[in-house]
């Protein structure tokens, strides 16, 4: 067995398989469950706590399964990283306890929590599978499809489509997975037919959601690209065919947009400009998030136990005065009715909101750790050769750029399919960087004489993570080898 800047390759030289095939494909399947359906019912809205409970309950037997399968690890990054969210889950369900939020609002608004621990506990049972991790990827890739489609079918059986009025209802967490997916095949290739028609869907729904948040995190998570990994196709050769394709891509947008019954591309004006020059300069979007995150921490500030243990994901949120005002005058009673709850508009000042300053910390530390890795990992992914499973390994950490920088703009814990994409792009980070790591060390150890080979031994079994397929891989070449060369 070899490797290809330390992912597995065949004897031949050919990439592995990113397959997930038997019976671990339906446990992650369940595990993943959260993502395909994740549509937000009103409040106490019929069959919706049925339907989040089924979600869970496939949530949690899928990891039941993969942890009774392969077990947990222990002693490393991954393992740390779950050991805060457990942390920081129970924190805020016993903050929203002494906050006064009823049991039933509080087991709904922090199933998400739960789904991100969740999540967390099944991908790092399945790092001690010998699991390609393009194989969970690209699962998870198609589960966040999947969800798109249920939430548009949901939402036109449930709202009705006017194209006059949607908006980012028609989108879901797996928009910021499939939005790195996109931007890593476009700098890097590795197309194939059914990446061609994700990104198609999701340019359609981000089309007529006419959303300015995911443009914002996709520009950001190429420039990431762009500026840490090696772009060896931005050549003047892809440049000139880059600027062929515009001008059909442009075209093709102005066709499409003549069949909408409302111009979609006004929409986008209006959004983009004239709604903020119709309120004399002042960005309403704008003023929600920053008067939501004030008065989060005004009320962190004013509390002594919600500083140390939150408020809980179903504590409400609203302007603060001075945003209240603000927008009472250009909106009227919209400024002092409007609640929001939980994480709010801001996933880092809403982690401290709901679960206090010493589990949010904890938290925030473990997803930053995690970012921390991505200029790494995008380097060494960047100068493999194969090029689906390249464009599967590296839109994980883009990936995980995408949600961290979603995470400032929007409540990126708040919601299911969100939460168990952003737990599992932190936790195939962290099996990236040990199965890198480990393919550096044995190539190391394969460089080396028989007997030395024989002497490392102990050190293969410190190796946090297929560390019994390594040595039996090696074992198997040491007993094949020519006796002279033993």
């Amino acid at each position: 067995m070899g490797f290809d800047n330390g992912m597995q390759t065949e004897p031949n030289g050919n990439s592995s398989t990113v397959e997930l095939n038997g019976i671990d494909r339906l446990w992650v399947l369940m595990l993943l469950a959260p993502i395909a359906m994740d549509y937000r019912f009103d409040d106490n809205a019929a069959g919706s706590i049925g339907l989040y409970s089924i979600v869970l309950g496939l949530n949690l037997f899928g990891a039941w399964r993969l942890v009774d399968r392969y077990g947990l690890p222990a002693g490393n990054a991954l393992a740390a990283t779950l050991v805060a969210a457990i942390i920081f889950v129970v924190t805020a369900l016993v903050g929203g306890l002494l906050d006064g939020s009823d049991l039933v609002s509080l087991l709904r608004t922090g199933s998400s929590l739960v789904v991100y621990v969740v999540v967390l506990i099944g991908v790092a049972a399945l790092s001690r599978s010998g699991i390609h991790p393009g194989a969970v990827w690209r699962l998870a890739l198609a589960m966040a499809v999947v969800g798109l489609l249920f939430q548009l079918l949901m939402v036109a059986w449930l709202r009705g489509v006017n194209f006059a009025t949607l908006r980012y209802e028609v989108l879901t967490g797996g928009t910021p997975a499939l939005a790195a997916l996109v931007v890593v095949a476009a700098v890097y290739g590795g197309w194939r037919p059914r990446y061609v028609l994700y990104t198609a869907l999701l340019a359609f729904l981000i089309f007529i959601s006419i959303t300015r948040t995911y443009l914002l995190s996709t520009a950001i998570t190429l420039a990431v690209l762009v500026l840490v990994a090696p772009v060896r196709a931005l050549s003047q050769r892809s440049f000139v065919r880059a600027l062929q394709i515009a001008p059909l891509i442009v075209l093709a947008v102005l066709a499409i947009d003549t069949v909408f019954p409302v111009s979609q591309l006004d929409r986008w004006w209006g959004r983009l400009v004239s709604d903020t020059t119709s309120h004399r300069g002042i960005d309403v979007t704008e003023i929600t998030r920053f008067g939501e995150a004030s008065y989060q921490l005004q009320r962190l500030a004013d509390s002594t136990t919600g500083f140390l243990v939150g408020f809980g994901p179903a504590a409400k949120t609203r302007f603060d005065d001075q945003a209240t005002a603000i927008v009472t005058l250009f909106l009227g009673e919209y400024g002092s009715t409007w609640r929001g709850g939980g994480f709010g508009h801001n996933n880092y000042v809403g982690t401290f909101f709901v679960g206090g300053i010493v589990a949010g910390t904890l938290l925030l530390l473990s997803q930053f750790l995690a970012l921390a890795q991505v200029p790494v990992l995008l380097r060494q992914l960047g100068r493999m050769t194969h090029g689906e499973e390249r464009l599967l390994l590296m839109s994980i950490p883009a990936a995980l750029v995408g949600y961290m920088t979603i995470g400032l703009l929007s409540g990126t814990m708040g919601a299911r399919s969100s939460a168990a994409l952003f737990a599992a792009s932190i936790a195939l980070v962290w099996w990236l960087k040990a199965r890198l790591k480990l393919g550096a060390v044995e190539a190391a150890i394969l460089a080396q004489p028989a007997p030395a080979r024989r002497t490392l031994q102990p050190e293969l079994r410190r190796l946090p993570l297929h560390a019994n397929l390594l040595e039996h891989d090696l074992l198997v070449q040491h007993s094949t080898a020519n006796p002279d060369q033993r």
